[in-house]
């Protein structure tokens, strides 16, 4: 067999890679030919009566030509045996025995859905086909003799008898498609299988599914694809009865299934466009693909077989101490802290890409848009080296509370060194967290690095009034002399050296900072859990600055902590209990219009009013539940911010008196499971509980309170400071003072009234 291969610009090659195994790129392109036009599509088969030569249809825009393959000696030339022009513009052909003729037909479309059939030298007939409004790709179904047809969206069968006798006049027979289906993806390609002892079946590829029909239109099976597909191969290459798919993707994989099942998958250099099997020499059906860079790959399935070698003999010695020593010095290097094996003698980080976020300061004209008060914004400039490498496809991802315009950016190309800004406000929610996470890495070589910054608090918070009466309290203990407002938040200007308040913006939150250098306490309160965790981070972190080596102890106010885990928990319950009762509520309004359509279908007329009622019915009541689903959600997604908060605040109290709490506020993003699960998951790595064991919130907030309480530090007794000055005590003369033993001991003073 050959290869016959064309190209947009009207050149046109004849390969036959089983010619000569030396040097087969040289010498195993029989023919390269220019021709007139674009090629289109290209078709093999017998088209001349009498003839069993195979000849080479080719489809041009406008014109559809048989050609002849002549060699003469080692030279090789295409020869016009017929030539066609079409009266509008060809979109793609398929060939067929239509009507169970002797010799192969072509059967044209043109871009206005119209079908022009060919027989050698003669236009038989050319048809309009009404109901389609663009063209898709064709095919013809020997088993029942139709064209099958896929046109925005929908299959169609025509009988080709129906479509010899339809006229393209308004007076005559109207052409009426055989069946139709509404496959509801894009259509790529067709391809009919009837070789026993498989069913015969129509399989059409959408950008995304595969769907396998039989002739009658009736649905086989259908597959949901995970990517986009690109081209499509049947065959059958065993005696089984099930159908051999290949199935090529934009991720430069061939998916080869049978049936509806995925046995195998192979991955290719170069993103696959066409498939097909061909016999080169002594090569049995092997695979040929036309790749996406005009390239053209041979190959076969599997791996080399060693069956008749002996396996290579292990030459070198091992010494297994030495392995056994080297083993246990890496695992022992895998098992440290993150930042400490960053520094692990012998370990060399070769990844060449590296990024550095830097600011200098608050953006003295704020950037921010479509907000309702002044809010300032901060321009992180972030410069992004690959050292000696170009860098193709590189994607930075950000993750942070803080608003920005785009928080995921593809860059194409990098040559050395790379900056982008990127400006970040307060617009949506108040800032519980000034963390922003940043991530970068690339698709073409697999490089990965990641940073983490924290922002400004001048950016999500301004200065207020401070508030004495509130819930939530925060006090630290410190082991060296508490440090005055002004030398900790010197962005901001306190009336007092001991005092300030700070409100995030977009809140009505108001959080006061104490500070009593004799007693060496800070104190921070609010009427909201939420806003603690930023601030005390915030605090103690600059009190660390200034003061090296200061011990510093707060208790956790593990009460109110639990209950945001609680009030979370019972929402997730909420929230999947009404998720299926508004299932169950589509299901029977689905019921309810499945019942009226099958009674108005019905050839006799019967009365609809009862099953109308039970469709009103069911879809007030799925307005309901929508309703009350869109209600749970959005207090869902509040209650999901103040418990990641509140856990944030658990992890950073108790790392600060010493130990490690291993659940934070990131448990609640970025997954598909509950919070209740992953909780229980962690909880089953600390103590002895069943994974599978169904634990309410109550039995979670005791075995988190269990952990916790290893984790706290001794609790003192706090007494509540005030900024009211103490009254001098009054001297009382020895007349004055009080026994309570002695009777009579109480002064008497006589009213001068």
């Amino acid at each position: 067999e050959q290869l016959v291969v064309g190209n947009n610009e009207g050149r046109v090659w004849v390969i036959d890679p089983g010619r000569v195994s030396d040097s087969r790129q040289q010498l195993s392109c029989l023919l390269e030919q220019t021709l007139l036009g674009s090629v289109i599509e290209i078709s093999i088969a017998k088209f001349v009566v009498g003839v069993e030569q195979n000849f080479i249809a080719i489809l041009f825009p406008q014109k559809l030509a048989i050609y002849r393959l002549v060699a003469e000696h080692d030279s090789h030339r295409l020869v016009v045996l017929h030539e066609h022009e079409m009266q509008g513009v060809a979109y793609n052909m398929c060939v067929g025995n239509f009507g169970r003729a002797s010799t192969s037909q072509l059967c044209v479309q043109s871009v206005n859905c119209s079908l022009c059939v060919f027989e050698c030298e003669h236009q038989l007939f050319k048809r309009n086909i009404s109901c389609a409004l663009h063209p898709g790709p064709i095919i013809y179904a020997p088993q029942s003799d139709s064209i099958v047809a896929a046109s925005g969206g929908l299959l169609s069968s025509i009988k080709f008898s129906a479509l010899a006798a339809a006229s393209n006049t308004t007076h005559g027979k109207k052409l009426n498609p055989d069946w139709t289906f509404n496959l509801g993806d894009w259509p790529l390609s067709l391809a009919v299988i009837d070789t026993a002892p498989v069913q015969p079946s129509i399989v059409v590829l959408c950008k995304r599914v595969l769907l396998c029909f039989t002739h009658g239109g009736t649905l086989r099976f259908s597959i949901r694809l995970q990517c986009i597909a690109t081209a499509l191969l049947v065959y059958n290459s065993t005696s089984d009865a099930y159908l051999q798919l290949c199935i090529a993707t934009t991720t430069r994989t061939l998916l080869f299934y049978a049936d509806n099942i995925l046995i195998w998958a192979a991955q290719l250099a170069i993103e696959p466009m066409q498939l097909n099997l061909c016999s080169f020499g002594t090569i049995y059906r092997s695979m040929v693909v036309i790749l996406s860079e005009r390239r053209l790959s041979i190959g076969y399935l599997g791996t080399e077989p060693s069956l008749f070698r002996l396996p290579a003999s292990q030459t070198r010695f091992i010494d297994f101490h030495e392995r056994q020593a080297e083993f246990m010095r890496l695992e022992s290097a895998i098992r440290k802290k993150p930042s400490d094996a960053l520094n692990v003698a012998g370990v060399d980080n070769r990844s060449a890409l590296r990024f550095e976020c830097t600011f200098s300061g608050l953006d003295e004209k704020s950037m921010a848009r479509d907000v309702n008060e002044e809010v300032p914004s901060l321009t992180v400039d972030i410069a992004i080296t690959s050292g000696q490498l170009s860098l193709n496809d590189v994607h930075l991802l950000c993750r942070t509370q803080f608003f920005a315009e785009q928080k995921y950016f593809v860059i194409a190309n990098i040559r050395e060194s790379y900056h982008l800004p990127i400006t970040f406000y307060v617009k949506t929610q108040p800032i519980t967290d000034l963390r922003c996470q940043f991530l970068l890495f690339s698709v073409s070589t697999g490089e990965l690095c990641s940073t983490e910054i924290k922002l400004p608090l001048a950016l999500m918070c301004r200065v207020t009034g401070t508030q004495r009466n509130v819930q939530y309290k925060l006090t630290f203990e410190s082991s060296k002399t508490a440090l005055e407002i002004g030398d900790l938040l010197p962005e901001f200007e306190a009336e007092k050296s001991t005092s300030i308040a700070l409100q995030p913006i977009l809140s009505d939150s108001i959080v006061s900072i104490f500070i009593s250098p004799k007693s060496k306490r800070y104190r921070i309160q609010s009427d909201s859990l939420d806003a603690l965790y930023v601030f005390a981070d915030e605090l103690i972190s600059r009190v660390r600055e200034k003061q090296a080596g200061v011990l510093l102890t707060c208790p956790a106010p593990l009460d109110h902590i639990l209950q945001k885990l609680h009030i979370y928990i019972e929402l997730e319950k909420r929230r999947i209990s009404e998720e299926s009762e508004l299932e169950r509520a589509c299901t029977q309004l689905r019921g309810a219009q499945a019942a009226i359509l099958a009674k108005l279908k019905a050839p006799t007329p019967a009365s609809v009013a009862h099953i109308d009622a039970l469709m009103q019915f069911s879809h007030s009541q799925l307005l309901v539940i929508i309703e009350r689903v869109s209600r749970t959600e959005t207090a869902l997604r509040s209650a999901s911010s103040s418990f990641s908060a509140a856990l944030n605040l658990l992890h950073f109290l108790t790392s600060l008196n010493g130990k490690q709490f291993p659940i934070n506020g990131y448990i609640v993003d970025c997954s598909a499971h509950t919070v209740s699960e992953r909780l229980k998951w962690i909880l089953s790595t600390l103590t002895r509980v069943d994974v599978n064991a169904d634990l309410s919130s109550n039995e979670l907030r005791s075995l988190i309170r269990s952990q916790c309480e290893r984790c706290a530090p001794h609790m003192e007794n706090i007494d509540e400071e005030s900024d009211v000055e103490p009254e001098p005590e009054l001297e009382l003369g020895p007349e004055q003072i009080i026994n309570p033993l002695v009777s009579g001991s109480l002064p008497f003073v006589r009213n001068a009234d």
